[in-house]
């Protein structure tokens, strides 16, 4: 998910150098860099403990430089910070007691490890492990080790120090079901998730094969956030694509690197309650970093195409239902240098005081090892003021599984792991989690040129983004218009199972469902005014006009049709099937089954046709004429059957060769 920085403009700047010109493009920050970093002697990397999250405003007036903080138990939060000898006494007399981490940050490159907890004791044989907190570490590392501590199952995050942001009051919690029903238009959802159509956007967003990107062809081979041109054309295609599905969609802009970059953000308006925003968030860049070039070579298919992809592919199926609440996607970039994407990004959302109940990320969904169990990791932090809403969400997701009978394991971590994007969220209290593949079990293509799509299971992978849509369908206030009611038999009152329910509007069918054992169905429906047309095998079809579906109601709609048995063995009866041009030929229709028919019509398909039960016709030229009979009765169920009639046509057979003549 996560890489080294490896800017080609600047390859002979020192790391710490680099931090410091890096913030001044961070908003909210003076251009001067002694208010970012400390520079009375030595700067040190040091730890600071609270026991309590609301003591962080009394430091808030200290500026504090934060590389990255943890969630380690109920309302307590641990910052590591850069702090020269001055800052640290202002730190004690405060009554926060600073602990050592590194002495001197000059030249350093600091990373976020996070795995299992054997793998971080592992990693202090490859670098300086200088703090761990149950599945993270901080480590000053070389980026010569980057590759040693992949390959002992680790991810990696550049950490980077931002200004301490303070949370306000606690934000409400996500409005979120306590016992989770299944609901037949989140399981219609579900159904409409495609491995064939995943496949397709992971391979488009990996460079399997070419894409349209503004009316041309193009390939995307790396999706490297230093890569100018390719990171234009991907979040042009990513554009386009949520413009294609009628979403107001639009870029939000930040500073990376001296140069402007890009996120991706587009929006589904909720029609009852708009001011509630539940956000869904991949991150669209990757890296190659390990074995590779990634400024021309990074598929990324795992990393994070796979989120990429779910992402499109949910809002192209949640975008055909509607919600109360506000559904908003984005697709960030730069996360693996950092999360600057998602962090400015949250800073804008923060800003803007949008009203921002729960965020959901998707990151590295497809890959499983076969035989192994479909297991995923849903992230949260500890409990605290502001995340009791991580565990709802997560919890929401954890049912969606059993609810929908999906194939999965998941898996709730309250470890608090800051290596992906819902971290820059958490940073200013909003409830959100992670859902990743098992990382006990993750890709070995991890930030390699290998991570292709044909290294994902794509049968786990689906079942991912299913669990996703049905999380993010039930965070986002589904409204439940629909036609609802039960289709019987008019004479013996017993429903009737598989008759077939159909909603029309301007011509054109927008829905169907059939009805179950007991005859009783549900067809969701936008609100407006449809026909609906219901019809089963041995009735007769009831059709309804101007039925109206009003917002987030139930429309009833009992519906007892009519018995009447189909025409079943219709034939013809010809008094000849081999006549001469102007030979009168008589027609019989016999039926062996069903009411008798109230309507016979017969084609001759020499522009002749005839009605009754027996007719007459003659012929005027040779050929050879299908007879085509239609018989209706008051079923309204056509029935056709046809014989064919050879006028002064002659037939031939072939004669059959022996191979052993007898003079």
């Amino acid at each position: 998910m996560n890489s080294q920085k490896k800017n080609p403009k600047s390859r002979s700047c020192s790391l710490g150098i680099f931090l410091c010109l890096c913030i001044l493009l961070l908003p909210g920050w003076s251009s001067s860099v002694h208010a970012f970093l400390p520079t009375a002697g030595l700067t040190a990397l040091v730890q600071v403990k609270l026991d309590d999250e609301s003591k962080l405003a009394s430091l808030e007036s200290l500026s504090l430089p934060v590389y990255t903080r943890f969630y380690p138990a109920q309302n307590e939060t641990i910052l590591v910070l850069a702090a020269d000898s001055e800052l640290q006494q202002a730190l004690s007399s405060r009554g926060y007691p600073v602990e050592l981490l590194d002495p001197d940050i000059q030249g350093a490159s600091y990373y976020l490890l996070s795995g299992d907890p054997e793998n971080l004791q592992r990693a202090r044989s490859l670098t300086s492990v200088l703090l761990v907190v149950d599945r993270q570490a901080v480590a000053r590392v070389d980026p010569d080790s980057l590759d040693a501590l992949a390959g002992i199952g680790l991810r990696l995050l550049p950490l980077v120090p931002r200004p301490l942001v303070v949370p306000g009051p606690s934000l409400s919690a996500p409005e979120l079901p306590g016992a989770l029903t299944p609901n037949p238009l989140v399981q219609e959802m579900v159904s409409k998730v495609s491995t064939e159509v995943l496949s397709n956007y992971v391979g488009s967003l990996s460079g399997e094969w070419g894409v349209t990107i503004g009316g041309l062809p193009y390939e995307i081979d790396t999706r490297y956030t230093y890569a100018d041109q390719p990171m234009t054309k991907v979040t042009h295609f990513a554009h386009q694509f949520f413009e294609s599905l009628g979403l107001p969609t639009g870029y939000h802009d930040y500073s990376f690197a001296g140069e402007v970059r890009r996120n991706v953000i587009a929006e589904q308006t909720g029609l009852t309650q708009p001011n509630k925003i539940y956000l869904l968030i991949a991150h669209l860049d990757d890296t190659s970093y390990v074995n590779g070039s990634p400024m021309t070579l990074a598929p990324g298919a795992d990393d994070n195409a796979s989120g990429s992809a779910a992402l499109l592919h949910i809002a192209s199926i949640l975008r055909q239902y509607e919600f109360g609440c506000t559904l908003r996607y984005a697709l960030v970039t730069g996360e693996e240098q950092g999360l600057y994407g998602s962090h400015a990004y949250a800073t804008a959302v923060h800003a803007s005081g949008d009203n921002l109940k729960g965020v959901l990320n998707l990151d590295m969904l497809g890959y499983n090892s076969a035989g192994t169990s479909p297991t995923l990791h849903l992230v949260t932090r500890q409990y605290s003021s502001n995340n009791q809403g991580d565990l709802l969400i997560a919890n929401l997701f954890y049912d969606t599984v059993s609810a929908y009978s999906i194939q999965l394991d998941p898996i709730i971590y309250k470890s608090g792991e800051t290596g992906s994007d819902h971290a820059s969220f958490w940073t200013y209290g909003y409830p959100a989690i992670l859902a990743i593949e098992d990382w006990n079990d993750h890709t070995p293509y991890y930030h390699r040129k290998g991570d292709k799509l044909s290294t994902l299971n794509m049968d786990y992978y689906t079942e991912f983004v299913k669990a996703s849509i049905a999380t993010f369908a039930h965070m986002g206030c589904l409204l439940d218009n629909q036609l609802s009611g039960t289709v019987t038999d008019s004479s013996s009152g017993v429903g009737i199972a598989g008759a077939t329910v159909e909603a029309w509007q301007n011509g054109a069918k927008v829905r169907s469902t059939t009805t179950k054992p007991d005859g009783a169905y549900s067809l969701p429906l936008s609100a407006g005014n449809y026909s609906i047309v219901v019809f089963a095998y041995d009735h007769l079809t009831a059709s309804f006009s101007d039925v109206p579906i009003v917002l987030n109601q139930v429309t009833p709609l009992d519906v007892p049709l009519q018995g009447c048995t189909f025409v079943r063995g219709a034939a013809i009866q010809a008094s000849t099937v081999f006549p001469d041009i102007g030979q009168t030929v008589f027609f019989t229709a016999t039926i062996t089954g069903g009411e008798m028919p109230i309507s016979y019509t017969w084609n001759f398909s020499d522009s002749s046709i005839a009605a009754g039960m027996t007719v007459s016709h003659t012929f005027s030229a040779q050929g050879t004429y299908p007879v085509v009979l239609t018989t209706n009765n008051a079923c309204l169920a056509p029935q056709n059957v046809m014989t064919p009639v050879f006028v002064e046509t002659q037939l031939y057979f072939l004669p059959v060769q022996m191979k052993n003549k007898i003079p």
